[in-house]
């Protein structure tokens, strides 16, 4: 109630007439309203408490902003906040709802619930409810409220418009499975939204030099780009006669997640702005092209927080180099039954195709942005990626449809061709198959169709997604695709040819649009979360350990300038496929595992080898064999095998987040121990052990706070600038559901995709076992120089285990 026109009971008194009038008859207040007159706002009710009697009153627990909460919500200060509240409203029965302000971290969780539902019994308040408290929190009082068996919060208040939608990802979905109301406060963003203050009108405003808290308002409004995005969007809401505020405040009534037990807290300066945003309410949903610029604006604002390991992955990876910062899929299918013209089936797959894209576009909104690296050198934060929405850009050429059918000249297989084949690499042409330009994109694509059949070309920035992650996109945009098939009929295209359906995005009903919702990065990626905050005796612990450096892929400083990368040899690679049997594979791994010599009796001495890890032994004595015939190096070199691996388990982060959380398995051992006479057993040991040691929790969480602490990141290298000599990469790909994925019947009768590769010249000199196609059968592809990978078809310990199947 600072600089407002309510200072005297009079004045207020107006004010509550005003809201009978309206129908307004809910009040939120505080304890500590207006800050810099603590308690005032419950005076003046108390003090028109003829009036005030009608409504309905909210209020909140005290809160000192000087801590950081602590001590809020003992028993003790809940219980005096809440009597003195109801000494200054003159409110002997009681307020409706009890709130606690903010979270109180360092309270037990159970005395706040106590402390709570004993303000209910003694009739001071007839619920209790949240504010401002993180999900991962209210998670945690809500168990345990189940817990204790006592009452619930019935409602929880949260900062929301439509450039602050964070809530709608974690906060939402939990507060809907207990059926807590949401009551959403700041839909004009405190008043950023007006425009006011970056047209340089905001004197008048919180903003304003006057205000005592102008200063900090000015210094939380965002970057100089939102600014200007903020005047573009003002520009726009005046042409289509409407004003920012006013888009604003329907778009939170009319567009947003909000249902119909939430709520909307507005405030005012005076009584006719009241009147007047009750106003724009009452206009019902925005016109389209006002709901376009809004969510334009709040695509450029928001944005996507990237985890600390994406940043390390790029320079971790510089095998990728065809693709820049990408990784790339060849997702093929069939894509017509027989009996319909030849041009139907290229049709009807090119229109699920971009519709399903931009539905998943849609839905995913760190797939529309554009990832690049802070150059801001010698602010620590150099080399860091970030993940931007630039102004005005356009997300419908991110697929490109490539009809190759009808281009006799540069395409002559047809998909039975590459069929028989086993689909080879080497006839997957990427300046063909893949879009022109990829660096700094999500997530880009090409449908590429070939008499008979569609290849699906998928460009996946790595940084943001590791395998898993990438196979949850192309997932998504499957059934997106599928839907689209089953809610408009696209069965009737696939069987009837004579009648034709719109499957492009304009045909879609707003509604029927997936939601832009930006992905929560876990709390033990967060630079605050879990028990990241380091003390510097701990820190220079952390730095001083050459583990945490190995598991994020970097060279570790010696206090000298950081190793040159060296030069990846321009040699052309060709990727072969080699396949195995599963019983080949088991046979592999009981010859790789130690033998038991009686010698001891602890069998825990003896690893029990996966068939990985047997797998993985095989692939790097084998493949060093066929770049090293001669063995000609000095007696020294040592050769590393790096194995990336998924951490998800370690670090407790669900199985279904999508960002990179990629670490990396490092053994090493000289090359001649590998190449004249190795001993597979002990080789597989070793491999297992280094797993071991790349997913011990301890290890995994100094890893994370090392990546957190890493000053000016673009002075870093990586431990393996070049995967084409003594060192081997070996990544598996096994377990991502690529095969599972149903794409629809207009793709063919099965729906599926029936082969997933890697590009021509993708992915120099690495090693990968492919997704499964048959519980049957392991497929693996290896690039080598075409001398070296003649040379390990016809090496009879490899043969002996794995086939050629296509190159």
């Amino acid at each position: 109630m600072d600089l407002t026109d309510f200072q005297d009971p009079s004045s207020v008194q107006s004010l509550l007439e005003v809201l009978r009038e309206l129908g307004i008859r809910r009040l939120d207040l505080g304890a500590r309203y207006p800050p810099l007159n603590l308690g005032r706002a419950e005076e003046l009710l108390g003090e028109t408490r003829e009036v005030s009697r009608e409504f309905t009153i909210d209020t909140k627990v005290y809160t000192d902003t000087k801590s950081n909460g602590a001590g809020d919500l003992t028993n003790a200060a809940i219980a005096k906040s809440a009597k003195a509240s109801l000494q200054r409203l003159k409110a002997l029965d009681g307020v409706n709802v009890l709130h606690a302000h903010r979270a109180d971290p360092s309270t037990p969780l159970k005395e706040q619930i106590e402390g709570f539902n004993q303000q209910i019994e003694l009739g001071r308040c007839q619920d209790w409810g949240l504010s401002n408290v993180p999900p991962e929190m209210l998670d945690r009082i809500l168990h345990t409220c189940e817990d204790m068996g006592l009452r619930k919060p019935s409602c929880y208040q949260g900062d929301y418009n439509f450039i602050t939608r964070g809530m709608e990802t974690k906060l939402l979905p939990i507060l809907r499975a207990h059926n807590i109301a949401f009551n959403a406060f700041r839909p004009l963003a405190a008043g950023f939204l007006t425009g006011k203050l970056v047209n340089n009108a905001h004197q008048d405003t919180r903003f304003g030099d006057r205000n005592p808290l102008g200063k900090a308002a000015q210094s939380l409004s965002g970057a100089e780009d939102l600014h200007n995005a903020t005047r573009q969007f003002d520009d726009q809401a005046k042409s289509y006669g409407l004003s920012p505020n006013e888009i604003a405040i329907r778009w939170v009534a009319h567009h947003s997640e909000l249902g119909h037990a939430d709520g909307i807290i507005v405030g005012a300066s005076n009584a006719e702005q009241i009147r007047q945003t009750v106003g724009m309410i009452k206009k019902g949903p925005l016109p389209r092209e006002a709901l376009a610029i809004a969510d334009s604006l709040g695509m450029q604002s928001r944005s996507c927080e990237v985890s600390p390991l994406s940043s390390l992955l790029t320079p971790a990876f510089p095998t990728f180099q065809y693709v820049g910062e990408d990784f790339s899929y060849q997702a093929l299918r069939l894509s017509r039954s027989k009996g319909q013209p030849k041009d139907h089936g290229r049709t009807a797959i090119t229109a699920i195709v971009r519709a399903g894209f931009q539905r998943t576009l849609e839905q995913n909104v760190e797939l529309v942005g554009h990832m690049s690296r802070d150059d801001e050198k010698g602010t620590g934060a150099a080399g860091k990626l970030k993940l931007t929405y630039p102004s005005g850009e356009g997300v419908a050429d991110r697929l490109v449809i490539n009809d190759l059918a009808a281009k006799p000249d540069i395409w002559h297989s047809t998909y039975q061709d590459l069929r028989r084949l086993g689909m080879p690499v080497a006839a997957l042409d990427p300046d063909l198959l893949l879009p022109s330009e990829r660096r700094g994109y999500p997530f880009r694509a090409q449908a590429n169709l070939i008499p008979g059949g569609c290849l699906l070309g998928v460009c996946l920035h790595h940084s943001l997604f590791d395998g898993l992650g990438g196979a949850m996109v192309v997932g998504a945009w499957a059934r997106n695709c599928r839907e689209l098939q089953r809610d408009m009929g696209a069965t009737m295209v696939h069987s009837d040819p004579g009648q034709e359906r719109d499957f492009s995005p304009r045909c879609l009903a707003h509604g029927d649009v997936g939601t832009l919702r930006p992905r929560d990065i876990p709390p033990v990626l967060q630079q605050h979360g879990g028990d990241n905050a380091l003390l510097e005796k701990d820190l220079v612990k952390v730095v001083e350990d050459p583990l945490p450096w190995q598991l994020l892929g970097l060279q570790q400083p010696s206090f000298a300038p950081p190793a040159s990368q060296r030069p990846t040899p321009s040699e052309t690679m060709i990727s072969a496929i080699f396949v195995a049997s599963t019983d080949t594979i088991h046979r592999l791994q009981k010859q790789s595992t130690p033998e038991d010599t009686g010698e001891s009796s602890d069998h825990e001495d003896r690893p029990a080898i996966s068939k990985f890890e047997a797998i993985a032994a095989l692939v790097w004595v084998c493949v060093l064999r066929a770049r090293y015939p001669d063995l000609v190096l000095r007696d020294d070199t040592r050769s590393r095998l790096r194995i990336p691996t998924n951490v998800r388990q370690v670090l407790g982060i669900a199985h279904d987040y999508p960002g990179n959380v990629l670490m990396n398995s490092v053994t090493e051992l000289p090359v001649k121990s590998l190449v004249a006479d190795p001993d597979r057993p002990q080789v597989s040991s070793q491999i297992h052990a280094s797993l071991n040691t790349s997913r011990d929790v301890r290890n995994v969480r100094d890893a994370v706070k090392l990546s957190l602490a890493l000053p000016e990141l673009a002075l870093r290298r990586p431990v393996f600038p070049d995967t084409t000599s003594e060192d081997v990469v070996l990544t598996s790909w096994q377990d991502l559901p690529f095969y599972g994925f149903e794409w629809g019947s207009v793709f063919g009768p099965a729906g599926r995709m029936e082969y997933v590769r890697i590009p021509r010249g993708c992915l120099r000199g690495i090693c990968a076992l492919l997704p499964r196609q048959s519980p049957e059968m392991v497929e693996m592809l290896v690039s080598l120089s075409r001398e070296q990978s003649e040379r390990l078809q016809n090496d009879p310990v490899f043969a002996e285990y794995f086939r050629i199947k296509a190159l």
